[in-house]
């Protein structure tokens, strides 16, 4: 489907509350470092989506009671 440099994408599917990807990570990734940074960034880009659509309401759903963000996207530890 489409390769980012660091992943083969062979399919994927956009759930009401998840995703599903069927991926191959290439040989030099680890899986981690690739969760990370996928997280980090699509976790940034739906922040910065839901600040341009101007839905403070929306926005503050996701607010974290963590001391290190302020907002939680993702689950913590997702698989």
């Amino acid at each position: 489907m489409g390769n980012a440099g660091r992943i083969s994408t062979h399919a994927f599917v956009i759930m009401p509350n998840h995703i599903h990807l069927l991926l191959t990570l290439d040989k030099d990734e680890k899986q981690e470092s690739f969760q990370r940074d996928f997280l980090k960034f699509t976790a940034q880009q739906m922040i910065k989506r839901i600040v341009l659509l101007g839905d403070e309401k929306e926005l503050e759903t996701y607010r974290s009671t963590q001391a290190d963000r302020v907002y939680q996207i993702w689950e913590r530890r997702p698989k």
